[in-house]
């Protein structure tokens, strides 16, 4: 899964297959997290300058933490 969270800490979910392509704006923080039981691969790039607040996340954490429930990846919002 692709967790993105915007600068109002909006904080959403997209799920990642083999081959998916997926677009991060600037400005929007992201983390990836595994859901499935085989090691994750990704590849990633982005310009220099699309850098987000990172010292707000590790103050505050995302907006939204991933667990699984029934099996399945559910996304809880933290605040």
């Amino acid at each position: 899964m692709l967790i993105m969270m915007d600068t109002a800490r909006r904080t959403w979910a997209e799920g990642m297959a083999p081959g998916s392509l997926h677009y991060i704006p600037g400005n929007v923080a992201h983390r990836v997290a595994n859901t499935g039981q085989a090691p994750l691969k990704f590849v990633a790039c982005w310009p220099s300058d699309a850098g987000h607040d990172y010292e707000a996340i590790r103050e505050k954490g995302f907006g939204a933490r991933l667990f699984e429930r029934n099996g399945e990846p559910v996304l809880v919002r933290t605040e």
